[in-house]
């Protein structure tokens, strides 16, 4: 009788870490979504960012490949009751998590030069504004987002008055 509910329980984890996984399996798909329309929108705005700065949209693209992958793994892992699978599975989230802290604490402590850098270019990018087209493009793309966004504001603020 005792092997039953030992039996059961450990049936319970399986099934439990596999739907845990799972989820992780759609959250990786939805990064990678995510990567995907960021990039796609926001790319005009590369004119404005030094190439080794443009890549937060390819950064998600990554970290939900990594995700995915990894928690495939566990799914398999819990599916198939492979010990190693599981045990890979858990020292690769543990390795996530420890990238994700650093990049949290980089971000952080490099934000300051990141909106220098920010300032810069944009003033480099407007005083190319009428010799460059794509210099110009980038511009009145930026401009036409900034008064979308003010407009969206007022209209807030108006409204809520």
């Amino acid at each position: 009788m005792a092997a039953t509910h030992l039996d059961v329980g450990l049936r319970c984890i399986k099934y439990l870490l596999c739907a845990v996984n799972s989820l992780f399996v759609l959250t990786g798909v939805m990064i990678i979504s995510v990567g995907t329309t960021i990039y796609a929108v926001y790319e005009n705005f590369s004119h404005f960012l030094d190439p080794s700065y443009f890549s937060p949209a390819t950064l998600l693209i990554v970290v939900g490949i990594l995700i995915f992958i990894i928690a495939f793994m566990g799914c398999c892992g819990a599916l198939r009751e492979s010990t190693c699978m599981v045990l890979v599975f858990a020292v690769l989230l543990s390795f996530v998590l420890l990238l994700e802290l650093a990049a949290a604490i980089a971000a952080y402590a490099l934000q300051d030069s990141i909106k220098d850098l920010l300032a810069e270019k944009i003033n480099l990018t407007m005083h190319q504004y009428e010799k460059n087209e794509e210099a110009k493009f980038a511009i009145d793309f930026m401009q036409s987002r900034v008064r979308r966004s003010l407009h969206k504001i007022c209209v807030f603020i108006v409204l809520n008055h």
